[in-house]
Order: structure tokens, then sequence, then C-alpha cells
């Protein structure tokens, strides 16, 4: 399930580099369809390290550490979570809705991340 997850993953970043307005531009909603519901929205589970990392974005600040399944390495999240507030110090498991942004600016993220739940926070075990 994990690889069916990567790949959705690398669909979105490949819509958010070629922008959503081109990724759709070939659908046409049915006529029982609003056309404002063509931009699919995505339920994943996320886990997010128990420390942040240094990262440049537009500038340097602090990146969230998350991978898309358990046994995978963690990378950087350049992004926010809509309603999710960090605590360093514990793993989380969340599940996230992903959102393509219509219109999204030029320096602005083609995906929305919003938090649906935490479904767990767990003290981060610490290496000797």
């Amino acid at each position: 399930m994990s690889a069916q997850i990567g790949s959705r993953l690398s669909a979105w970043k490949l819509v958010g580099v070629l922008g959503v307005g081109s990724a759709i531009a070939s659908c046409t909603p049915s006529p029982e369809e609003p056309a404002e519901t063509m931009l699919e929205k995505e339920v994943v589970t996320l886990y997010v390290g128990p420390e942040t990392a240094a990262c440049v974005g537009v500038a340097p600040h602090d990146c969230l550490q998350v991978r898309y399944a358990s046994e995978e390495n963690y990378q950087l999240f350049y992004s926010a979570i809509e309603g999710f507030t960090y605590a360093p110090g514990y793993d989380y498991e969340l599940l996230v809705q992903i959102t393509p942004v219509t219109n999204p600016p030029a320096d602005g993220a083609a995906l929305r991340w919003t938090l649906i739940d935490v479904v767990s926070q767990t003290p981060a075990v610490s290496e000797p």
C-alpha cells in the first residue's frame, strides 16, 4: 500500500510542479458534478519525527521531518499542516487531507495539508 501512496504523492508533487490548472485542463465535469469538485482530495497517513531540521524554502527555516510509511526514511516537509501544533520530542502519526490549491501564488504551495486526526503522539525513544 505504501508504494501506492508513494506513487500518488509523486503525482501530487508533479501537480505541484506543473500547476493544478495544467494537470486538470483536460478534465471536464459531468453535468451533475460542479466544476469545483474536479480538484481531488486525498487522505493520507503521515508520520512526523521528533525533531525539525534546518531547510531553505523561500527563506531559511525549520522543516518537519515526515515519512509516508513507518519503514521509510524521513524527508523534509516544507509546507504547514493546518490544525496541527507540533511539539518536539514526540513521534506523531497523523491522518491528513491533501487538497490542491486553485491558482496558487507563484511562491506558494500547490497543495493544502489539513489535519484530520492525531492518530498517535508518543514520546520519542532516544538512542543510547
